[in-house]
């Protein structure tokens, strides 16, 4: 996980750019300068874990110089998150991007210097918050949790019995009885790993608010959620910062988390999805833009697959038929057009809707070949998601 522990001097922008440089290779990635002055060195984190870490901070710096949405692609003050965005998250050439940006080779080479500049000093702060403590360290962490790209069904009954048998030991010790009323049919939809977490932690710290005491544990079913609630009577101090984590973890995972303190009771109200999430397959060489799709489609309302290679993404969709693809279009092997027109030939994949996400902007040619949207690289995360629901609703439809 990351560590402020290394982070002593400001991030060089030649820091940055090496980074950039290898967003897409994991090995690289996580050998960089930057993996180092995050995790400091590999330790206990595997290379896959190290590198998505350090992806997922420099995705997230990019994000940050995105201009407010009056300001289009291609515009003065778009520029520094378009050439970042098309020269390290899309592999653009520079020719290319002179292209796209109709902008000159030495235009094109001022701007990466500058924005690379800017990113260096994003990450520095963001670091530097770390160092100064403005992270809890416990919520870095349960943030970090991976989360399954396809979320299952989860029975919050054999859930919450799990999360009370873990804290046994501990609600002796404070005295403290823990009453579950849960119906047997009452389902979630979820990471049951992360999810189990949450319900950990909250009942842990209503444990430790109420020794000597009772903890009171009953969920409803409705048609679309599960409302779990969790009831205490503090008899010591909650511990109000644990529960915010636990509320920013439940956000992070698409759960309302509300929660009532007061002198002589608290209470703690789960809303648990019940729906199936909508299933997305990626088809994109990118590892840069998989998980910045991940990152907007992030949530219970969202299972995301993905597949880098495109002469198997046909047998990949059939197999697992997923409610949405997203397809590039400039990839190695087969180029996008050519997955395109193989979906649409194919019975087993036909009905698919495909929405084609592209540096590339040929929507014509797209719609012609059976794509159902289509969306011009840089993509914004109201952008993906809005053509993404309209496209569904259209094929329900």
């Amino acid at each position: 996980m990351r560590s402020g522990a290394h982070v002593a001097q400001a991030l060089t922008q030649d820091e940055a750019r090496e980074a950039l440089a290898c967003v897409n290779d994991n090995l690289l990635l996580a050998q960089s300068s930057l993996a180092r002055r995050i995790i400091g060195g590999l330790g206990a984190c595997d290379l896959d874990e190290a590198a998505e870490t350090v992806r997922a901070l420099l995705l997230e710096a990019i994000e940050t110089l995105r201009p407010p949405r009056r300001f289009g692609f291609g515009s003065l003050e778009s520029r520094h998150y378009d050439v970042l965005t098309l020269r390290y998250v899309e592999n653009l050439r520079v020719k290319q991007m002179m292209g796209e940006l109709h902008l000159s080779r030495r235009q094109i080479y001022r701007a990466l210097s500058q924005a690379e500049a800017k990113l260096a000093c994003i990450l520095s702060s963001k670091l530097g918050q770390e160092l100064a403590g403005g992270h809890d360290a416990a919520l870095t962490e349960l943030q970090a949790l991976p989360v399954s790209g396809r979320p299952e069904q989860v029975w919050v009954k054999t859930a919450i019995e799990h999360a009370t048998a873990l804290l046994r030991r501990l609600s002796d010790k404070l005295q403290v009885t823990i009453h579950a009323s849960i119906p047997a049919e009452c389902t979630a939809v979820g990471d049951r790993a992360v999810l189990g977490q949450l319900l950990v932690q909250l009942l842990s710290i209503a444990v430790q608010s109420s020794p000597g005491s009772e903890v009171t544990v009953c969920a409803q079913d409705a048609p679309d959620q599960a409302v779990l609630t969790v009831f205490f009577r503090p008899t010591a101090p909650v511990q109000t910062n644990r529960l915010q984590m636990a509320q920013e973890l439940a956000a992070g995972l698409g759960i309302t988390c509300e929660a009532v303190v007061r002198a002589d009771h608290a209470s703690v109200l789960l809303r648990l999805p019940r729906a199936r999430p909508t299933s997305v397959l990626i088809v994109e060489d990118s590892a840069g833009a998989v998980e910045l799709y991940r990152r907007y489609l992030s949530g219970l309302d969202w299972a995301v697959s993905s597949v880098p290679d495109t002469r198997i993404a046909c047998e990949v969709a059939a197999g697992t038929q997923p409610d949405a693809i997203v397809l590039d279009i400039m990839m190695p092997h087969l180029d996008g057009w050519t997955v395109l027109t193989q979906l649409a030939s194919d019975p087993r994949t036909a009905a698919i809707p495909v929405l084609i996400c592209s540096v590339i902007e040929d929507p014509e040619l797209a719609a012609s070949l059976g794509a159902r949207a289509y969306l011009r690289k840089p993509v914004s995360q109201g952008q993906l998601i809005d053509a993404l629901r309209e496209m569904i609703r259209s094929a329900d439809g």
